[in-house]
């Protein structure tokens, strides 16, 4: 059985891996319009990261970068922001050895 992630937790796949690979880094939308980890969004990657910055706010940091928007992940008080994120996106912090 062929399990579907949705582009959101590719999003956040990629942020937890470039995390553990790199010590985080702040993405803008076109860094997921190409193949991260095996994974890809494209085109609609801009709307895709606005609407998880919107939903789950609390584990990113955001910041503008001249007309760019940019986001980091957010990890102090981790397993208490777990807890508050949909099931489908928690699951990704203990599937990527996070906890």
């Amino acid at each position: 059985m062929d399990i579907k992630i949705t582009q959101h937790e590719k999003i956040l796949i990629i942020m937890l891996r470039d995390f553990k690979a790199n010590g985080g880094a702040w993405f803008r939308a076109s860094d997921f319009q190409r193949e991260h980890y095996g994974l890809f969004i494209g085109y609609e990657a801009t709307a895709r990261m606005s609407e998880l910055v919107k939903q789950v706010p609390f584990i990113f940091e955001t910041r503008q970068n001249g007309r760019f928007r940019e986001v980091k992940l957010k990890i102090d008080d981790l397993k208490e922001k777990i807890e508050r994120l949909p099931a489908s996106l928690a699951r990704h912090f203990y599937l990527e050895n996070f906890l």
